[in-house]
């Protein structure tokens, strides 16, 4: 029986929708529309959901010619047991529109009770979208109340009016209650590249979570806003500037002409400044070998953070510059191991460059207390060819006896290609020619061969 109801009810919704055409025609009445909305007024009170649902969305559907049903649709959104009417119903109030439609939209999204209000809240932003910027000063109103709820629904709101709604958005950022803030920036995610400046702005929240929200945002339109956040780069707020560079980064080679404004923050004040900007300069990488003497400064840096950053980023933009391996060489006695672990990392990434660290590197592993693991020193060394050590022939002598079989192949290697400044060593090398290992004698009389060999030269 209720499918049958259901089915009775349903075609009285069409009925009332297209057959009012003709009894209007007929009688010289009221007006086509009038007697539409009138039929589907009855609709509204059909003791059946679906027809109540159907006829909200039928008012909806003539748009400010049902302006007079607004009443009726308001009640029933407010009122009606049924969610499926009471969404339709406050959708059709944002497509009825005009000045009475909105005022019973912002009416009942302050009487909806808290409880149901979630579910409604996605349905409400969009119909107040619908009314379009004319609903704006109320929206802006909305921001005003105490009512977070009420607040957020504005928010919502303006986000889906695209452009029209970032004014409004950019007050939300200043609401007192963090959480609105957050979905503030949410919502000029929407508009991409037109919300740049605000989110820019919102990079300098008190808030932690709203600042990495907004930093988020830009970093997926950081492609096309580049300007925009190399200008934020002089920010007068430390927290901008640091973002900006964070999303510079982003971008990779691609921010390469901003390496310049990048270079004058490594300079800052500010400690996290000053870091985001030795990170997006990594991320530049090569293109960004101006950064090379000012990050060599940086090494002298009174955070270990910033130094141990530095040392990355010159590995990156100039790994094989001499004054960068130099630099990078200098590291190694560091006053904090994690500066001078990452030093050791940084040289073994600089290849055949790395030479001169090849004396300093075997210093490390002959350290009574090492200052370094062990492994990554000798990770460190296999980066670079013998042939290439600088070396003197003392340092690799004195490193004959290091229990590491591969670095005394290393360091016999080393002598050989110093043969003929590396006579002295001879008598090592004959020790280490008795060695255990087949390898390491195989290196030893290599290394003597060439030694006698440059000794016959001469004679």
């Amino acid at each position: 029986m209720r499918a049958i109801r259901l089915g009775f009810a349903m075609v009285f919704v069409v009925w009332a929708w297209e057959g009012s055409r003709l009894s209007a025609d007929e009688t010289g009445g009221p007006t086509v529309d009038e007697k539409k909305v009138e039929a589907l007024l009855s609709g509204l009170k059909d003791s059946v959901a679906s027809v109540r649902t159907a006829a909200a969305k039928k008012l909806g559907e003539m748009g400010a010619k049902a302006k007079s049903a607004i009443p009726a649709l308001a009640a029933l959104a407010i009122d009606d047991e049924s969610s499926a009417a009471r969404l339709a119903a406050i959708a059709s109030l944002g497509k009825i529109g005009g000045n009475e439609g909105l005022a019973a939209l912002i009416e009942l999204t302050k009487r909806i009770p808290k409880m149901e209000f979630a579910p409604h809240l996605p349905d409400l932003a969009m119909a107040l979208a619908d009314i379009g910027k004319e609903a704006m000063p109320s929206l802006r109103l909305l921001l005003n109340e105490k009512d977070l709820r009420l607040r957020r629904v504005a928010i919502h709101a303006m986000g889906r009016l695209g452009k029209d709604g970032l004014d409004g958005l950019g007050d939300a950022l200043g609401d007192p209650d963090s959480s609105i803030r957050f979905e503030a920036v949410n919502e000029l995610g929407r508009s991409k590249k037109d919300a740049a400046s605000l989110l820019i702005r919102a990079c300098g929240d008190e808030n932690r979570g709203v600042r990495q929200n907004a930093s988020g945002q830009l970093g997926k339109i950081a492609k096309d806003i580049k300007e925009p956040l190399v200008a934020a780069l002089k920010s007068e707020n430390a927290l901008v500037r640091a973002h900006a560079a964070a999303n510079l980064g982003l971008l990779g080679r691609q921010a390469a002409d901003a390496t310049l404004p990048l270079i004058g923050n490594l300079s800052d004040d500010n400690l996290d400044v000053r870091y985001s900007a030795a990170v997006a300069l990594e991320a530049i990488g090569p293109k960004a070998s101006d950064a090379l003497k000012p990050l060599c400064a940086v090494l002298k840096d009174e955070s270990p953070h910033m130094r141990r950053q530095a040392l990355r980023t010159l590995g990156k933009i100039s790994p094989h510059s001499q004054d960068s391996v130099r630099s990078i060489i200098n590291m190694f006695s560091d006053s904090d191991q994690n500066v001078r672990v990452t030093a050791v990392i940084a040289v073994a990434g600089t290849g055949d460059a790395g030479g001169e660290a090849v004396g300093p590197l075997l210093g490390l592993l002959k350290a009574d207390e090492p200052k370094v693991p062990s492994l990554l020193v000798r990770e460190a060394l296999k980066s670079i060819r013998p042939e290439n050590s600088k070396a003197d022939v003392k340092t690799l002598v004195d490193a004959l006896d290091i229990k590491d079989a591969e670095i005394r192949i290393f360091v016999a290697t080393a002598l050989g290609v110093k043969a003929a400044d590396a006579k002295a060593a001879a008598p090592a090398l004959r020790s280490l020619a008795k060695d255990s290992n087949q390898k390491v004698r195989d290196a030893a009389n290599s290394a003597l061969e060439n030694i006698n060999a440059e000794a016959a030269k001469k004679n």
